[in-house]
């Protein structure tokens, strides 16, 4: 009995966490971020949406960066300034915004990325 039990809640554990990768999905993006140090490689944050949350992530500390949400008449509904970290994901909960197509925008100094999503 023991056996089942530990058999089910592992099935249950990997279809949970395989469900999570499935469920996310890259916003499609503009890109202008060129990094000005040549012995790196460019730190291009990555935006994804899961549900109703945005998340954005880099592989190098991001300090200084703007992000903002903004509605199709270009009223901005987000603004946050604010420092993506490493190897951790930065959260913007949607749920508030109503349903509708929206612009998000990072930027850092004269770099960024405009992305476009849809809150259904």
């Amino acid at each position: 009995m023991k056996k089942k039990r530990f058999i089910l809640s592992m099935c249950c554990l990997f279809f949970a966490a395989f469900n999570q990768f499935i469920v996310a999905e890259k916003i499609p993006t503009e890109i202008k971020w060129e990094d000005c140090n040549d012995r790196s490689l460019p730190s291009i944050p990555v935006i994804t949406k899961e549900g109703n949350t945005l998340f954005i992530f880099s592989d190098n500390v991001l300090e200084g960066v703007t992000i903002s949400i903004a509605n199709v008449d270009r009223k901005q509904i987000y603004v946050n300034l604010n420092c993506v970290t490493v190897d951790i994901e930065y959260t913007i909960p949607i749920d508030s915004l109503p349903t509708g197509n929206y612009q998000i925008t990072v930027m850092q100094g004269n770099k960024h990325i405009i992305g476009w999503f849809q809150k259904d």
